[in-house]
């Protein structure tokens, strides 16, 4: 993964240490045309950078301060921004540091973009590390006797501290839910930097947890505007972030991944408003499956004359598996290999660093998070966490890892209490936003910054925030979405939604989802309907001969999941029908350690 990385040293950083830390920020080089340097080094800290020229890195020097800014604030000039870290970094080293979170929450909250920085106080070798309100770039951490480590690419954590011992709760999260919560990982001693966080650290002083400036308070707008009004609030928002984005945007020409949905579609729509001009992409996948998908896409790329480039991807090689699993080993499905064809296929055409944009953060305004649930009590809402979704049912937990799913029960409780909300059902939707979207939707989405930068319009302070305020009864049946896409460009409507087979706005999309409401609500239900729907997905079935020798293959050289996991019940599942889903996740974990013993 392209980005910082950085040890803050408990004594100070020698030849040896200058010397490993450069090694293994050059096992970075995912890709051909990545690069690694070191960008700073003193007595404590060094701080390098690996990945791609035009990757957005910026170095701010006001001599007793040095400040390096991964990311992009797409809301101001250079010069708001020099200020900003130049408030946030004098109120950080000051010997009183009580008014920081404030400070943080005053300057950071508002800002559109997607960023962290960290900030050296030369004199007094003092560091700082902050990320955005939303955490929006994946950042990982540990402590050790060296020091203090934090960087984009949990491998290079990984590696600097020698880390081989799995989590068994950050494990079983994973095998159960597809992503760690709260800020595990699947590492021991590895952790995720919460949203709205800062560190400091300072001689002979590391921090064991960092520190949250900002808890988001998202409650619904209860006022008299019309859902007119909504839309139209929400169409200036986007105009203004896709106008933001464009202004700071390398590429003459960015490109959409454009799909037959209709969060991609808003986003197209968006930017056409703002006159952006864009190259629309769409991948067929190797079993053509998704064909009808990407002929809607196509259909919504012309009614806006936008150019269109379709991509017919091969299977995935036991290569691509392996790539993934280096990049970000335990994080990545390796069900995200398919994304590296469409990658590769735009880098054809389009250069590394290249802007890409994606309708992430459209949900906000189609799906009603708060009421599709209906969850009333405690007990409601961990069954929904923890039984609905589940890929791996408690009983396979148990023999696996020697956990159920009491025992994540209890060790997620603490993290409910955090949540700025009073009723279960607003929990839940708290915990959709800031548990599952974080450590699972930000994830995912980074995944296309191997190549480009990430560019989500909906997900831009305040759009994303307003979208998540906007009553649930204006977004069933598509309503607010139908009215936006009407406010971009009115053709957007007249081409079907490739989920349901129909415009937007019909009636039968609206019964559609009126009958998926009441399935949310009847989790069992819905479950018995998603095996007949999805036969190849839930449904176990032989693993392929090559698949499973090349999962034991790989198992023979995974020896530290033994310290958490029956490897001998692991075969037996091996060798047994599986889902996809629960093979791929057990895949995934498997290449994970195998990599890690075969580096270390």
């Amino acid at each position: 993964m392209p980005g910082l990385s950085l040890l803050f040293s408990r004594t100070s950083i020698d030849a040896q240490i200058s010397e490993r830390f450069e090694a293994k920020l050059k096992e970075m080089r995912f890709f051909h045309g990545y690069n690694s340097e070191i960008l700073y080094e003193d007595k404590k800290a060094i701080i390098g950078f690996s990945g791609y020229d035009g990757y957005p890195i910026s170095k701010y020097d006001s001599g007793d301060f040095v400040v390096f800014l991964e990311g992009k604030i797409y809301s101001r000039d250079e010069n708001d921004i020099s200020a900003i870290l130049k408030d946030i970094t004098e109120t950080a080293f000051q010997d009183n540091t009580s008014n920081l979170p404030g400070v943080l929450k005053k300057r950071l909250v508002d800002l559109d973009g997607e960023f962290w920085f960290t900030a050296i106080d030369k004199p007094n070798q003092r560091l700082l590390i902050v990320n955005d309100a939303l955490g929006k770039l994946p950042l990982y951490y540990a402590e050790s006797s060296d020091g203090l480590t934090i960087s984009r690419e949990i491998s290079f954590v990984q590696k600097l501290n020698n880390v081989s011992e799995f989590d068994r709760f950050g494990t079983a999260q994973f095998l159960m839910l597809r992503y760690p919560l709260g800020e595990r990982t699947i590492y021991s001693g590895i952790k995720k930097l919460p949203y709205a966080s800062f560190m400091i650290a300072a001689d002979g002083n590391i921090p064991s947890a960092p520190v949250s400036y900002h808890q988001w308070d998202i409650n619904t707008l209860y006022g008299k505007l019309s859902i007119e009004e909504c839309a139209e609030k929400l169409s200036f928002e986007a105009k203004r972030a896709v106008i933001n984005r464009n202004a700071s945007n390398i590429s003459e020409r960015p490109v959409i991944a454009l799909s037959g949905g209709l969060d991609s579609r808003a986003v197209l729509g968006s930017l056409k408003t703002a006159d952006v001009d864009i190259l629309a992409a769409s991948s067929i996948n190797h079993a053509r499956s998704n064909s009808y998908d990407v002929s809607i896409a196509e259909k919504v790329a012309d009614s806006l004359n936008v150019e269109f480039m379709k991509i017919q991807l091969e299977k995935p090689g036991f290569e691509d598996y392996e790539k993934i699993a280096e990049i970000k080993p335990g994080l990545n499905n390796v069900v995200m290999a398919n994304a590296l064809g469409l990658y590769r296929a735009i880098l054809d055409k389009l250069p590394y660093g290249s802007d890409f944009y994606t309708g992430d953060g459209g949900a906000s305004m189609k799906t009603p998070y708060r009421s599709q649930t209906g969850i009333k009590s405690g007990d409601h809402f961990l069954q929904q966490v923890f039984h609905t979704p589940a890929v791996f049912a408690g009983e396979d937990l148990k023999k696996l890892l020697g956990l159920g799913i009491a025992d994540l029960i209890d060790d997620f409780e603490p993290e409910i209490l955090k949540y700025r909300a009073e009723t279960w059902s607003e929990k839940y939707f708290y915990y959709t936003v800031f548990d599952y979207l974080t450590n699972f939707g930000y994830e995912g989405e980074d995944r296309s910054r191997y190549f480009f930068w990430t560019q989500t319009p909906f997900e831009a302070i305040p759009f994303y925030i307003y979208a998540l305020s906007i009553p649930d009864r204006f977004k069933t049946g598509l309503k607010l979405m139908s009215r936006f896409l009407k406010m971009c460009d009115p053709r957007l409507l007249d081409i079907v939604y490739a989920d349901y087979g129909a415009r937007p706005d019909s009636a039968k999309v609206r019964s559609k989802l009126m009958l998926k409401g009441f399935m949310k609500r009847h989790p069992a239900l819905l479950k018995k309907i998603r095996k007949i729907v999805f036969p190849r997905a839930y449904k176990p079935k032989p693993v392929e001969g090559d698949m499973r020798d090349y999962a034991l293959t790989a198992l023979n050289q995974a020896g530290h999941l033994s310290g958490i996991m029956d490897l001998d019940y692991l075969k037996q599942l091996l060798h047994k029908p599986l889902s996809s889903s629960r093979f791929n996740l057990l895949l995934s974990l498997i290449l994970a350690a195998a990599r890690n013993r075969a580096k270390t």
